[in-house]
């Protein structure tokens, strides 16, 4: 039951109008009853157009399809606010921090893994001054290798609340998932069933060591752990010798029990 098409511009008859109001109501009766059960006509002429489209959208919920489409449609509203952004240094709004740094900064990247962080840092900030941290040996030999003859500083150790050894898990070598909780993550098939002990020390003793009175941009990628690193510079923080600080928050966060409240 097509609704007329016409390709004139003359006005329609009296008769004509009459009979395309038929058709648009005849074809929205058969879309109720693709949807949903009873009567068609009783439900199309009893119910006002408030609920009416309510039940349109209840049914289109309903649907797998539509389902899939609306969490494409939420994914992209999140990433377009910054949510979920973070795995990239390109989008997660970094850049427009490390533009702010000026020439010769001092910056700290904790849980450099293969340097990612690193290589966009010496980049964009003039005579950097770059001190890197990874506890893992396997990462921290692909570090050195991609940073080979770049000026900065790498450290195959850890930071921490305290100063000490810890078991980091993590799933493979050179892994960017290591953490040191033994993360619940196979609902993303993976498992964090390889152990390594790893050196961990303290930024307020480092800084001490090395004779660093401030830091431009303190960056902290620790999966779950950011909370000790922070407690093991609460000194610096304290005296405000900190510009910046850049951390991760995220699901790591519930396997370390570590909340904002």
């Amino acid at each position: 039951h097509p609704i007329p098409c016409r390709r004139t511009s003359a006005p329609w008859s009296k008769g004509e109008r009459r009979f395309s109001c038929f058709s648009i109501h005849f074809h929205v009766v058969h879309f109720i009853e693709w949807f949903g059960k009873g009567s068609a006509f009783r439900i199309f002429f009893r119910m006002n157009s408030k609920r009416l489209v309510i039940l349109l959208i209840a049914k289109i919920n309903s649907n797998q399809i539509a389902q899939k489409a609306l969490a494409w449609v939420v994914k992209a509203a999140n990433y377009f606010q910054g949510i979920g952004s973070g795995s990239s240094v390109e989008t997660s709004g970094e850049l427009a921090i490390l533009d702010r740094l000026g020439a010769k900064a001092v910056v700290f990247d904790v849980g450099a893994n293969k340097g990612d962080f690193a290589r966009v840092v010496l980049e964009r900030v003039p005579d950097v001054q770059l001190h890197c941290f990874e506890p893992s040996v396997s990462t921290y030999r692909r570090l050195t290798s991609e940073l080979a003859g770049r000026t900065v500083t790498l450290n195959n150790f850890g930071l921490a609340e305290k100063e000490g050894q810890q078991i980091l898990y993590t799933n493979e070598n050179e892994s960017g998932m290591a953490s040191l909780s033994p993360r619940t993550i196979a609902y993303r098939n993976l498992s964090l069933d390889q152990e390594e002990r790893v050196v961990l020390k303290t930024l307020s003793g480092y800084c001490r060591a090395n004779n660093i009175s401030r830091i431009d941009l303190l960056k902290i990628d620790v999966e779950g752990h950011e909370m000790g690193v922070l407690l093991g510079g609460i000194e610096l923080l304290r005296s405000q010798s900190i510009r910046y600080v850049l951390f991760e928050f995220g699901g790591c966060n519930i396997d370390s029990r570590t909340f904002f409240r």
